[in-house]
């Protein structure tokens, strides 16, 4: 074992080559660093009544770093008191060992103009363990000097093993990792948060149970926007919420969910990402958990995979080895690729009230073992409007595939390929370009079923079907 470090930690512990989710498995319990001569200033373990203002506790603007950093630590650990820090600039050294505040479950509130200033733009600014029904207020943090590369594990603000945590009014600027990252957490919630320029999330919720976010902005983060994950090796707790979330200029995905299940994301908006748009998946190579009975619902997606970067999959929406996801009342514009695109050979997905627009790959690409669609909309796909293919069960009330297949040769409005059973309802090919791009219905290798009515809005032609072997449908002329 190391030695110990003045503030009671391990110096190996929290090595920068550390890998994110090996630094957060770590149950190392570390302090503050604590000045001699503040015991009697020390708010440890008493109830709350009157507030406290941060000078009275040594915490001052006029502060060198290293001195608000061992106040900070002195006042707050192990308190429920509360502690107001009036407008101004309070720098806090950051460097060395990690600032770990210890069981806090008081309140701390920023007022306006207030702000935490850390000092090292390479390392993790603060971090609460354990406490709880701590409440903060006002929170905002900047670096001295904007952080110019991610490093991994070196988040801004940590909360780990908190029960009852709240958070209103968050503004964070800049972080080497994740701007907010809460870790095996009970009932988090976070309610107006900003968080720009991190190079890795934005928010950040990993093992948490019931955690809730609400009026969430994350623009220009380096990982994700907001993400919700699950490993294997931590807590099984389940559960989530996000309302009223923008997303801009993420680059990897938007919002996320690996693992977790249980998780509702209702009333966003996603511009400008590098990966998907929307991403729901089980990830080995992460250990997670597979995610079931999640649901987004009432968003807006533009731009997806369009901003520079490495990621796979630049799809509008997309899931991958899911137990159960349910996508209802999102638009998607201008995807790099596909609009909507996803496997789940064992899972159960459902989409209703789909639209996309303008995808230059597939509208919709969709498998499942069990697949429910309802009023979907592909305009203007370059390739194929809707496909569904390798599936247990696909079910479809109306589709609509409009003016599909602009670049591709096989003029495909339609496609379904290899399902075991086919339920269709309504099929809607609309082109009215002179001459048609997309006008063709695929049915290859199904087994049992049947398409539906097929309904023929072909201006300048007329649909053609090819359906081997045949699965009973009505053609309509309209």
């Amino acid at each position: 074992m190391q030695s110990r470090g003045v503030e009671g930690g391990y110096r190996s512990a929290f090595s920068k080559n550390l890998s994110r989710q090996e630094f957060l498995r770590m149950g190392v319990r570390l302090t503050g660093l604590a000045l001699p001569g503040l015991a009697g200033l020390s708010c440890s373990k008493t109830k709350e009544s009157t507030a406290i203002l941060a000078g009275r506790l040594g915490i001052r603007p006029a502060n060198a770093g290293r001195q608000n950093r061992a106040n900070l630590a002195k006042a707050l650990a192990h308190s429920d008191t509360h502690v107001v820090f009036r407008a101004g600039d309070y720098l806090v050294d950051n460097s060395g060992l990690p600032l770990v505040i210890e069981g806090f479950g008081g309140k701390l509130t920023l007022e306006p103009g207030a702000c935490f200033i850390f000092t090292d733009n390479t390392t993790q600014g603060l971090t609460f363990e354990g406490g709880v029904g701590a409440r903060l207020s006002g929170l905002r943090t900047a670096f001295s000097k904007l952080p110019p590369a991610r490093v991994t594990a070196q988040e801004c603000v940590t909360f780990r093993g908190t029960t009852d945590t709240a958070l209103v009014g968050v503004n964070i600027r800049g972080s080497a990792a994740a701007g907010l990252l809460f870790r095996d957490c009970v009932r988090p919630r976070v309610e107006g948060v900003e968080i720009r320029g991190t190079m890795a999330d934005g928010l950040h919720f990993a093992n948490c149970q019931d955690p809730e976010a609400t009026n969430v902005l994350a623009e220009d983060t380096g990982d994700d926007g907001l993400a919700f994950v699950n490993y294997a090796d931590g807590p099984g707790y389940s559960g989530g919420r996000a309302t009223g979330v923008t997303v801009k200029y993420s680059r990897t995905r938007g919002i996320a969910v690996v693992g977790q299940s249980g998780v509702t994301v209702e009333r966003f908006a996603v511009e400008g990402t590098s990966g998907s748009g929307l991403y729901c998946a089980h990830e080995s190579s992460y250990n997670t958990r597979k995610p079931s009975n999640v649901r987004f619902a009432d968003g807006t997606v533009h731009n997806a995979g369009r901003l520079d970067g490495p990621n796979p999959n630049k799809y509008g929406i997309s899931y991958s080895n899911v137990a159960s996801v349910d996508f209802e009342s999102i638009e998607v514009t201008s995807p790099a690729t596909r609009g909507v695109s996803g496997v789940a050979p064992e899972g159960t997905v459902r989409l209703r009230g789909i639209e996309v627009q303008d995808a230059p790959g597939s509208g919709f690409d969709l498998g499942a073992e069990m697949l429910y669609l309802e009023h979907l909309t592909a305009r203007r796909t370059g390739r194929t409007g809707i496909r569904a293919a390798n599936s247990g069960l696909v079910s479809y009330g109306t589709l609509k595939a409009v003016d599909a297949s602009k670049t591709d040769t096989l003029r495909r409005a339609f496609s379904f390929e290899n399902n075991a059973r086919v339920k269709g309802g309504e099929l809607y090919v609309v082109d009215d370009q002179s001459p048609p791009t997309g006008y063709e219905v695929i049915s290859l290798g199904n087994r049992a079923g049947r398409l539906g009515k097929i309904y023929d809005r072909v201006a300048n032609g007329s649909v053609e079907i090819t359906n081997i072997p045949g699965l009973a449908y009505d053609l309509r002329e309209i």
